[in-house]
């Protein structure tokens, strides 16, 4: 993966801002694998993305139960947590199903256990760098240099 870039989160509250704007680059089946300690951050993006599509109800961690739906009008988000799931388990979910259905955009914790399954995906390693700050290292497979480049301007600028 040579498309690469990193931004720096000094709060909470930034990584909210963060996945507000990447929520306005996103496209339907878009497939976002975030990958990072425990309390990283993920989540917490998440948030932002929901956020930024327009869900004004609460948004939660889907840890216990492995996936959670959120409609907005844009898309229906699918967010998964596969953190405590082996590959046999996520194949027995459905996800290529999950994937490709129309207006699905989805947003996978831990995801990286299944990152080989897929064509394109956009990855973001979330390292932690002390209590608040976080580095956000945005990788991306299967997208064109038009398409990364859009992404990487949308969230630097």
């Amino acid at each position: 993966m040579r498309q690469k870039f990193t931004l720096n989160s000094r709060s909470p509250d930034v990584t909210i801002r963060y996945g507000r704007s990447f929520a306005n680059i996103l496209e339907e089946r878009d497939v976002v694998i975030l990958e990072g300690n425990l309390g990283g951050g993920k989540t917490t993006f998440v948030k932002g993305v929901v956020r930024g599509l327009g869900f004004a109800k609460r948004v939660m961690s889907p840890s216990f139960v492995l996936m959670r739906v959120y409609k907005t009008k844009k898309f229906t988000v699918n967010h998964f947590d596969f953190y405590r799931l082996g590959r046999e388990e996520i194949t027995g979910l459905g996800m290529e199903e999950i994937i490709a259905s129309p207006g699905s955009l989805n947003v996978i914790e831990w995801g990286g256990i299944y990152q080989n399954e897929l064509d394109r995906f956009i990855r973001i390693d979330f390292r932690y760098r002390n209590y608040e700050k976080r580095d956000l290292i945005f990788s991306f497979k299967g997208y064109s240099d038009k398409r990364y480049k859009k992404i990487k301007a949308a969230l630097i600028n």
